[in-house]
């Protein structure tokens, strides 16, 4: 089977989109499927549409998605059309709606993606005060798209019943692919049990904050949980990877790494001990798609203490590989969790061991790229 692999970027760059085309792509290779990639494709007259994003947010103060915009989406379809004829594929298979809304061809269209735009709009900082013309735009690609695949795949239930609830698209060709951890080395069962051991023996509790965005991660939340900890006699310290948090969070027991490299060697180690010896990974974030990063704690056997919002809970199963909050719970239901499980060092334990067990049954690229290859085979004997 040879597949056209479509996406606006260069999904052979592991820098695009979180990672996410690349791995993706790898995935389906590894899996046994001959690849031809599409992209990065160009966009048409986008200084024009450029200059039209600019006038909606100085005229009308309103964010402009130029993405959406019919034309380049029909010029999308101009440049993968003429690729199909030279590659002549099985199947096309799309890194997000937007490349293919308006595609054409004799083969089966496939797209992933981590959202649709009804849940997407008002729910990211990116996709709220939106142009009514962007509102428009954006779900005619929407439903185009999903109305010319044959099948979708999501990485989470959130996102597959947004495509059947707002744009009445059969459940039979809706499929729901869990995204793995966007890393090439998992620990193995072994060097896990040797984790946990050496964090028993820490007598400090240690929580990890990974996220770019402090207020959007809840790192506010994460931040008093620590004080709360300290406060009933728990040791605890917080590690901040990936932001600043604002001054009025310094504090002696807050470390702030605000950036790791994971293409360097050195960062990505310091990366991965973040993982291996931190406790938990706190982050009680506000707004979530997926969240790549849980999949990655999973991998190192670590529990994550996060928020039910978005994708989530498709990662984050209570009691297995961490415990997912309401939206509203705040620095104490954070602390009553991991006080008990910081009590009960067995508990603790066992739940590290499962959160292991779900990465390599369940949250790893090996078991994504198996499922989407047996999804594409069954589409072609359709």
């Amino acid at each position: 089977m040879k597949i056209a692999y479509v996406s606006t970027f260069d999904a052979r760059l592991v820098q695009s989109w979180s990672g996410l085309g690349y791995y993706i792509a790898k995935a389906i290779e590894n899996s046994g499927i001959e690849i031809e990639y599409i992209g990065p494709l160009k966009e048409k007259n986008s200084l024009f549409y450029k200059a039209k994003q600019f006038f909606y947010k100085e005229i009308f103060k309103k964010r402009h998605i130029r993405q959406s915009e019919p034309e380049i989406l029909k010029e999308n379809a101009r440049q993968i059309s003429k690729r199909l004829k030279e590659i002549n594929p099985d199947i096309v298979f799309s890194v997000w709606s937007y490349p293919i809304a308006y595609l054409e061809c004799k083969q089966p269209i496939v797209f992933t993606a981590d959202a649709t735009f009804p849940l997407m709009r008002d729910y990211y900082g990116d996709f709220s005060n939106l142009s009514d013309s962007t509102i428009k735009n954006s779900n005619d690609m929407e439903q185009s798209a999903l109305n010319r695949a044959s099948a979708v795949i999501y990485c989470s239930e959130w996102a597959a019943n947004s495509a059947i609830k707002d744009y009445g698209i059969s459940r039979e060709k809706v499929h729901v692919v869990p995204y793995g951890a966007n890393i090439d080395s998992a620990p193995t069962k072994e060097q896990i049990e040797d984790f946990v051991a050496k964090r028993s023996e820490n007598k400090i509790c240690k929580l990890l904050f990974l996220g770019v965005d402090w207020h959007r991660k809840g790192g506010e939340i994460a931040y008093n949980t620590m004080l709360e900890l300290n406060k009933r006699g728990i040791p605890a310290e917080l590690t901040v990877c990936g932001c600043i948090p604002p001054e009025e969070y310094t504090h002696s027991q807050v470390t702030v790494i605000p950036f790791l490299d994971k293409k360097e060697s050195a960062d990505r180690e310091h990366f991965n001990r973040l993982l291996q010896d931190s406790h938990f990974l706190l982050l009680p974030t506000r707004k979530e798609a997926y969240g790549l990063v849980f999949c990655e704690a999973s991998a190192y056997g670590l529990p994550s203490i996060t928020t039910d919002t978005g994708g989530v809970s498709q990662i984050i199963h209570n009691g297995v590989n961490g415990y997912t909050l309401s939206l509203e719970s705040g620095a104490k239901e954070y602390a009553d969790i991991i006080a008990g499980l910081w009590a009960d060092k067995e508990r603790y334990k066992a739940l590290a061991y499962s959160a292991h067990n779900e990465y390599q049954k369940r949250l790893n690229w090996e078991a994504a790229g198996k499922s989407i290859k047996l999804l594409l085979e069954k589409l072609l004997l359709k």
